[in-house]
């Protein structure tokens, strides 16, 4: 016999999976949640039922749980996920809905080399870059001091590295063009990390919050440790721009970079899914998880403002391995410390009660890592 569900989330081993899932869970929805590795997700009080998929067999995978199953929408959370989806999305409305915009639009909005071809007669600073595609590209680098390099396409290898010099610039773009393909270097942008993040139908948008970051792990960049809300009226003028000329529908996030010397933000990516940072603007009322069902029910959705200042900390694991790898440890414990205590702050932690589990095995998975010398 067929079990109803309210939605179904893939790739629900990130930690931001597990945030929409207690989001919606919290509301009396019934979840069912897949994912292609072991995942945390499956011991939460709001899973009511998990399933795993491999690679090789997404689509097939992922079609029998909606024939077997009622399911009334269909979350992906992860890039490659929302890629595979979007191309099936008839298949996929056969059997239950999706908020997604379409294929050749995602590969778009994934590809930075496309993007800043997009953003060229737009008024939205952009960092000096450069595509390249091959090994004779190089010498038309034009940068010094410290570059970044990414891979044009999200999906693609290793998201960024940082060099100091055109000789280590060039032997690291050698490797990647050769293991990744097209790259693209970026001059550095010095300051913090801002993201606008959205739901959207077609380019208007129905719900926005703001977030700065104030720490991050791995320190010479990577993912938020700690964030904060934020509100910038200039940044989300520049991110209506984006998200208008896209045509956009779902949920994003648009990166930038605040540089206080120029006193500018500059455009560094477009992300067409779920955020890492999920949490904060959660925890600041600002339910996207909850938005995006009932914007795929039909429903209106009402603007909402949030309170700016409101800290969310990542414990587990990234603000105490971020302690572990920091060239300041004491300062750094100090810095943990200071958010753990302050009652401002709301961290991952603070779900032990609410959904006890999950919780646990991160946890226990943040321990593994600081026993067995991992980061």
């Amino acid at each position: 016999m067929k079990k109803h569900f309210d939605v179904l989330i893939l790739d629900s081993r990130y930690k931001h999976s597990l945030s929409v899932i207690r989001c919606l869970g919290k509301y009396g929805l019934k979840i069912l949640d897949g994912s292609k590795e072991f995942s945390p997700s499956k011991f939460s009080l709001f899973s009511k039922k998990s399933f795993k998929y491999k690679n090789n067999s997404f689509e097939k995978d992922l079609i029998e749980q909606l024939r077997n199953n009622y399911v009334d929408l269909v979350i992906p959370i992860d890039y490659a996920s929302n890629i595979k989806c979007s191309k099936i999305k008839n298949k996929i409305k056969k059997y239950s809905n999706i908020i997604t915009s379409d294929y050749n639009l995602l590969k778009v909005a994934s590809d930075k080399g496309k993007m800043a071809k997009l953003l060229k007669n737009m008024k939205v600073p952009l960092p000096k870059s450069y595509n390249i595609k091959n090994i004779k590209n190089i010498k038309n680098i034009k940068l010094t001091g410290k570059v970044v390099i990414k891979s044009i396409k999200e999906e693609l290898g290793k998201k960024v590295e940082y060099v100091f010099s055109f000789h280590e610039m060039e032997k690291k773009l050698i490797e990647r063009l050769d293991l990744y393909g097209s790259q693209i270097v970026q001059e550095y942008i010095k300051g913090f990390g801002c993201g606008f993040f959205a739901l959207c139908d077609k380019g208007k948008i129905l719900q926005s919050f703001q977030h700065k970051r104030i720490r991050q792990y791995p320190e010479s960049g990577g993912v938020s440790s700690v964030a904060e809300s934020f509100y910038n009226k200039r940044m989300e003028k520049y991110a209506k721009e984006i998200i208008k000329e896209l045509k956009w529908t779902g949920v994003c996030m648009v990166e930038f970079i605040y540089n206080k010397e120029a006193d500018e933000f500059y455009f560094i990516e477009f992300n067409p899914k779920f955020w890492g940072s999920l949490d904060l603007s959660i925890s600041c009322g600002i339910e996207f998880p909850y938005l995006l069902y009932k914007f795929s029910k039909g429903e209106n959705i009402i603007k909402k403002n949030y309170e700016i200042g409101k800290r969310f900390q990542w414990m587990l694991p990234e603000d105490i391995i971020r302690i572990k790898t920091s060239t300041h440890k004491w300062k750094s414990t100090k810095e943990w410390a200071s958010d753990l205590f302050d009652k401002k702050t709301k961290t991952d932690l603070g779900y032990i009660f609410k959904d006890p589990f999950s919780t646990l095995i991160k946890i226990g998975g943040t321990f593994y890592r600081l026993l067995k010398n991992e980061t």
